[in-house]
């Protein structure tokens, strides 16, 4: 008979094996690790390279607007410079008045218009200049076969707290139709009124 408090030679077997089986118990190894570690480094670089896939014929389409966009500016702003440049070799002439408000009758205001001419009736080049109550307007009207390509408008308000406040304002356009605003956010002048000021202004001149 065994007694009280001393193991028996099965009890201690069956420590033995308990710290046998503790000690072999599956774990994750540091080779194991740095595998799985690999393998999602892996997996999120196929990912972005898909995701990347994905959107390169979006960026690719944006870029070529942008180029597209830049060279139809740039060809604009060089028939602007050659209009500039050779000016000389074109009939040229001046118009001018008062401005009369209705309601005032007296003169508050004058107008003047420099134009450069292919013919008598199509225009390369218009410079038409507003004197009003609260603003002075600058309008740069220019053409290519008769047809507006360019305007650039700078406007100063003086009749204001910040007399020196103005703005300046380039539309090009292709085919009767605005390619490019340089500044859309002003509000005073939008772009349909601007080109109403444009038709009464070469239709005072050519018609």
């Amino acid at each position: 008979m065994r007694q009280a408090g001393n193991p028996s030679s099965v009890d201690r077997l069956r420590m033995r094996e308990m710290l046998v089986f503790k000690r072999t118990i599956p774990g994750k190894s540091p080779a194991r690790r740095i595998a799985a570690e690999r393998w999602q480094q892996v997996e999120k670089m196929k990912i972005t390279y898909l995701i990347g896939l994905l959107l390169l014929p979006i960026l690719s389409y944006g870029q070529n607007l942008k180029t597209e966009l830049k060279n139809k500016l740039n060809k604009i702003d060089s028939i602007v410079e050659l209009t500039n440049r050779t000016e000389k070799k074109y009939p040229k002439g001046i118009m001018e008045g008062p401005i009369i408000y209705s309601g005032i009758f007296k003169k508050n205001g004058g107008w003047e218009a420099y134009y450069l001419r292919e013919n008598d009736s199509i225009p390369l080049r218009i410079r038409y200049n507003l004197a009003l109550r609260k603003t002075y307007e600058s309008y740069e009207f220019y053409y290519s076969n008769g047809k507006l390509i360019y305007l650039n408008l700078n406007v100063t308000y003086y009749r204001r707290k910040n007399r020196n406040e103005s703005f300046e304002r380039k539309l090009y356009f292709k085919d009767s139709e605005l390619i490019f605003d340089s500044n859309p956010k002003i509000k005073d002048y939008d772009v349909k009124n601007i080109l109403e000021t444009e038709e009464t202004t070469r239709e005072m001149i050519f018609e």
